[in-house]
């Protein structure tokens, strides 16, 4: 199990809570949302303080409830959007140390109006990963980062 993360956490959905909508892995997505919490280990061992889940798993139904796009990781078990939980002004600097730490398929810096997190994603079981770093302001337009 994870040393700093739950599944409880990974899971969780105000959205889901709110609308009533089920939120709860399959054993294949259980799986895959361990892996996560593995990764996310690491980087939070690296980083030196908590770093916060703002959104884990989601259901078909809380992807779409949130407006999510239709391939996303985080329906798989495979994507968190997380923030530092003590300052939130570090977290460029998270995301800067998962770039450089490596492992993952895509790290996004998002911003969308005053919110702003980074959003990560391991490889699927058995892929390399494709370590896609970006950039957006708005959820569309995405510019990539060498």
């Amino acid at each position: 199990m994870s040393k700093y993360f739950s599944l409880s956490e990974m899971t969780h959905s105000g959205t889901a809570i709110s609308r009533g909508i089920p939120n709860t892995p399959n054993a294949t997505q259980k799986r895959d949302l361990l892996r996560l919490m593995d990764y996310l280990d690491g980087i939070r061992e690296e980083f030196g303080e908590p770093i916060k889940v703002t959104s884990g798993f989601r259901s078909w139904d809380v992807n779409h409830a949130v407006g999510g796009v239709k391939k996303s990781q985080h329906l798989a078990g495979q994507a968190a959007d997380i923030v530092p939980a003590k300052s939130p002004e570090r977290l460029r600097e998270l995301f800067d140390l998962i770039r450089k730490r490596g492992g993952f398929q895509q790290v996004i810096y998002e911003r969308k109006g005053n919110s702003v997190w980074v959003h990560v994603a391991i490889p699927p079981l058995g892929e390399m990963p494709r370590q896609e770093a970006m950039t957006t302001n708005d959820g569309k337009n995405f510019t990539r980062l060498k």
